[in-house]
């Protein structure tokens, strides 16, 4: 009897770990920096931390654009946030991601080679809920975008795994604050960390296979004896 729980522990743990999805799920990257100038009543310098949740299995729409490909993942991203001084905006959600791949003229604010923006150029980003109380500033937008001259940064059209600040020439947040259209502003601020974190749904369904396969082996090695 317990060599055929064994048996069966141990099955199930090695279908359970070929069954992982490899790296889908929800991709949660984190991100810092400091304004690069004032903002309403932000001053320039100011220490900032951000969220950003999107999905790296989602589907998107392809289309040739000026000689590389534009890809639109129209519910790419289902979080985006920002803190400043304590506060903390949120984009409203889900979010549309724009990618382009291999670039060779610029075109729809995107420039040369790879870029990944968090809204489609064609309508721009969604409006952000809060305000950044101890500055009393309510942004229009925030949104992200990453940019990579040489064009190595992407490999095709599917989102990427991970974001990582080393492999693209600028990497960046936008606060856009109003009256939207005649008045507003839009100020970028380079991001200087920018980290990944594993999928934490994906970590424990393989954890949680690692420990049959383990339980399997010592009741084996129980039986063996």
């Amino acid at each position: 009897m317990r060599t055929r729980l064994s048996t069966c522990l141990r099955w199930i743990a090695v279908i359970g770990i070929a069954a992982l999805p490899a790296g889908a799920g929800a991709t949660i990257v984190t991100f810092s920096g400091n304004t690069s100038l004032a903002i309403g009543g932000i001053p320039g310098n100011t220490p900032f931390t951000g969220t950003f949740t999107y999905n790296s299995a989602a589907s998107g729409v392809t289309t040739s654009f000026n000689g590389g490909t534009e890809t639109i993942y129209s519910n790419g991203y289902s979080g985006l946030t920002l803190t400043i001084g304590g506060s903390t905006v949120s984009e409203t959600v889900p979010g549309a991601i724009a990618l382009f791949n291999n670039l060779t003229a610029p075109g729809s604010g995107a420039g040369l080679g790879d870029s990944f923006f968090t809204f489609d150029p064609a309508s721009g980003p969604n409006p952000s809920t809060g305000e950044f109380l101890s500055y009393g500033l309510t942004p229009d937008y925030i949104y992200l975008s990453f940019a990579d001259t040489t064009g190595n940064a992407f490999s095709g059209a599917n989102l990427p795994l991970t974001l990582n600040l080393a492999e693209f020439t600028f990497a960046g947040v936008g606060i856009d604050s109003g009256p939207l259209g005649a008045g507003n502003t839009s100020t970028i601020s380079s991001l200087t960390a920018l980290k990944t974190l594993p999928d934490q749904s994906y970590t424990a369904w393989l954890l949680l296979c690692a420990l049959g396969l383990l339980i399997a082996v010592k009741r084996t090695a129980t039986v063996a004896r």
